[in-house]
């Protein structure tokens, strides 16, 4: 299932193309989410009739049935484990296609367009695939990892965040000139900031 949602960062798409994927595959983690659970449901129900016949057996002194039990229990027991993984995958899956889906109908296709390239990074990251296959955490401590890693793709770039940065420091003078009527300092402050004319400055400080 990993390698079906690697292969949507290949080759160009549009953000709509992406969307489309994404509400694809999360139907078909929707559909293999009950077919699992429906699944390790019917295993479980096996593993309850083993134990009830393993019990039946001591109590009737039955060695031979016990172990019997005991041999079948334990091969259940491990397909019970690998169906679990398998869940526990969907799960991962179905998480991460839902994240996309909600940042993909957020975001901007400049935005987009950067991370693309990134996500397509992030599906070959080894530590990435692990946590995709990992089924040692809790379903609520996976989806905080999964979306810790969507939002590091989705973060600010660099020049964003630069660019972003707002320098007060011209309010602090500003205020200060004027605190001290220093008009000539208000007049140099505003005229490098592109204000009015020079002669209505002086009404300011007057008024």
């Amino acid at each position: 299932m990993f390698e079906r949602l690697s292969r949507i960062f290949k080759g160009k798409t549009t953000k709509e193309g992406l969307i489309r994927q994404f509400q694809h595959q999360a139907e078909v983690f929707d559909v293999e989410h009950a077919e699992e659970n429906y699944e390790l449901k019917r295993i479980k129900a096996r593993i309850e009739g083993i134990l009830n016949r393993g019990k039946q057996a001591a109590q009737n002194g039955d060695t031979l049935g016990k172990r019997q039990a005991g041999m079948e229990l334990k091969g259940v027991q491990m397909e019970a484990a690998q169906v679990e993984r398998n869940l526990m995958k969907v799960i991962n899956a179905r998480t991460f296609v839902r994240l996309m889906l909600g940042r993909l109908e957020r975001c901007g296709r400049a935005q987009l367009g950067r991370a693309y390239e990134r996500l397509g990074k992030l599906m070959k990251d080894p530590e990435f695939q692990h946590l995709m296959a990992e089924a040692r955490y809790t379903t609520q401590e996976a989806e905080g990892k999964i979306a810790a890693a969507v939002d590091r793709v989705f973060e600010e770039q660099p020049e964003e965040a630069e660019a972003l940065k707002v320098d007060t420091s011209i309010f602090d003078d500003l205020a200060e000139a004027d605190r001290t009527g220093n008009v000539d300092k208000v007049r140099e402050i505003k005229r490098k900031a592109g204000a009015r004319a020079e002669a209505e400055v002086t009404d300011d400080l007057a008024a």
